[in-house]
């Protein structure tokens, strides 16, 4: 079950008539740091379950290319450790550890470890190309949430929009997921910009753990601040939390599912 912390929504792109382009050069290359601290509660074959995550995951992207409509980033998985708990029994991962990854809970992590990936955003829509990519389009907390690849740029029109106070809303879609955003300015002038976000998501996805094949439906919300570079509109830093809920079904048989906790997300340069 840890693999729905490893393996698992968002993409942020606007949805104005507008151009869509970023102010990020081709070529530029930053690191990113996940730390995931989820609670998943979940009743299947008739059977009370609650697992505890803690992830840390860490990742080199780069600026493959930028059109009007959207960009290409090419990212690498290079490091995952993590802590699990059910029913009061602990379990340590670490990516390094080349016996790990026999483990059917981390069913996948091999295919996308050290491996780039390119994620193209194009009109409101993104697609994942490259050896893995299936896998890497359910890496996160949350099943679906890796698709949450453009919060790390603001788009040219979203830059002119940093007066504290501005609001607007987007939305981005993908086959497996559907995420309605509201940004406020909280802070901006400065060198650090820092907008509330609130999302509005919903998800439908099909992933394979232990095994077997289990089928989610799944509606939430996450509310969260960022922080933006003001000059080149690149993401700094999110905190978010996470509150999503919905059903699985594994064998055939539907089953509840709550899933809560953090996202915290740090880019470094």
């Amino acid at each position: 079950m840890i693999k729905s912390s490893i393996l698992s929504l968002t993409l942020l792109v606007s949805v104005f008539a507008y151009t869509q382009n970023i102010a990020i050069p081709v070529g530029k290359k930053f690191g990113v740091t996940m730390v995931t601290q989820l609670t998943t509660k979940a009743s299947a074959l008739g059977q009370e379950m609650s697992l505890g995550n803690s992830l840390t995951s860490t990742s080199d992207y780069e600026v493959k290319a930028v059109t009007n409509n959207g960009f290409t980033i090419s990212s690498t998985l290079k490091h995952v450790t993590g802590t699990s708990s059910v029913m009061g029994e602990e379990q340590t991962f670490d990516s390094n550890d080349s016996s790990s990854h026999d483990d059917p809970q981390y069913e996948g992590l091999a295919d996308i470890l050290n491996k780039p990936i390119d994620i193209e955003v194009e009109n409101k829509r993104t697609t994942f190309k490259g050896e893995g990519s299936e896998g890497f389009s359910q890496v996160s907390g949350i099943p679906g949430m890796a698709n949450d690849q453009a919060k790390f740029f603001l788009t040219k029109e979203d830059m002119l929009k940093l007066k504290e106070g501005n609001q607007w809303t987007d939305s981005i879609s993908t086959e497996e997921s559907k995420v309605l955003y509201e940004y406020t300015v909280l802070k901006a002038g400065g060198p650090t910009a820092e907008i509330l976000v609130k999302a509005t998501i919903k998800i439908d996805i099909n992933v394979k753990e232990m095994g077997m094949e289990i089928k989610q439906s799944l509606k939430g919300t996450s509310n969260g601040r960022r922080q933006y570079n003001s000059q080149t509109g690149l993401l700094l830093k999110e905190d978010s939390d996470i509150a999503i809920g919905g059903k699985m079904e594994v064998l055939g048989q539907p089953s509840p599912i709550n899933i809560t906790g953090k996202i915290i997300t740090t880019v470094t340069q």
